[in-house]
């Protein structure tokens, strides 16, 4: 069913999609990295967890502004990236679980279904609020896409293989 679905897309649609939403973006938005003589970098996974209160406040915040608690964590990371690498435009990527809600029973279905989609924060001085509904806005706007091969959206960038440096992987699911 998934795969009769994911052929009937229309992939130019999607390949224009996500050309136009990466227009005029022509760097790495990257982690800071070690720069000392010799130093070996080396891949790190990191994972934390927030405290109960703020978790609380950035949810009453969410429900209030009408977004994702997921957007909210998005727009942060993409602020911290914009101060490390000193613009006012940083992509990253963002794992999401490729599910499309139009298919019936998809969230019963045995399958790898995950994709890498790239997020865009745009704006230093853009206030807060108004950011993460930019942010809400272009996740909703991009959904339609998300099936577009991470592949085939790096090799139509500006800055091809580069465009990612690192991804962001919000889990949203409850811990013991």
């Amino acid at each position: 069913t998934y795969i009769q679905w994911l052929m009937e897309q229309d992939k130019e649609a999607a390949a224009r999609y996500w050309e136009q939403y990466l227009e005029g973006y022509d760097q790495q938005s990257g982690l800071p990295k070690l720069k000392k003589a010799g130093a070996k970098n080396r891949q790190e996974e990191v994972s934390f967890s927030l405290s109960n209160t703020v978790t609380a406040k950035l949810k009453e915040l969410a429900a209030k502004e009408e977004v994702t608690l997921s957007t909210i964590l998005h727009t942060l990371w993409g602020i911290l990236l914009q101060a490390y690498n000193q613009t006012d435009d940083a992509v990253f990527g963002s794992v999401i679980s490729g599910r499309p809600s139009e298919i019936a029973g998809i969230e019963r279905m045995i399958g790898l279904f995950i994709n890498t989609v790239p997020v865009r924060v745009t704006g230093t001085k853009v206030p807060f609020v108004k950011l993460i509904k930019q942010v809400q806005k272009d996740a909703l706007n991009g959904q339609p896409y998300s099936y577009h091969p991470l592949y085939e959206i790096q090799a139509e960038s500006a800055v091809k293989q580069g465009l990612i440096d690192h991804i962001l992987v919000f889990e949203n699911y409850p811990v013991e």
